[in-house]
């Protein structure tokens, strides 16, 4: 009738130890796809970092002018008060 063997009556899985030109080519394409994603993600971190350390540096120098601005808004009170208590004289 037909040369196909005739099913086993156990279902159970079958490890087939064979590796052909298929496996070599997936397991190369999923290796390259690892490595250009790992490339890509450092790549990404780098620029990530770059940013954050320049925000860093913009956060301080925005922090050092905003005492600086107090400082100069407390020295400006200072003058106006004694301005006023000069005018009264």
């Amino acid at each position: 009738m037909t040369d196909m063997p005739r099913p086993t009556e156990s279902r159970a899985p079958r490890f087939d130890p064979t590796i052909n030109l298929g496996h070599v080519i997936t397991m190369g394409s999923v290796l390259a796809t690892m490595i250009a994603g790992y490339a890509t993600l450092n790549a990404r971190m780098g620029v990530v970092e770059a940013q954050i350390t320049t925000m860093t540096t913009l956060m301080e120098r925005s922090i050092r002018a905003d005492e600086q601005l107090q400082t100069m808004r407390t020295t400006v009170d200072k003058l106006e008060d004694r301005l006023e208590r000069v005018e009264q004289k």
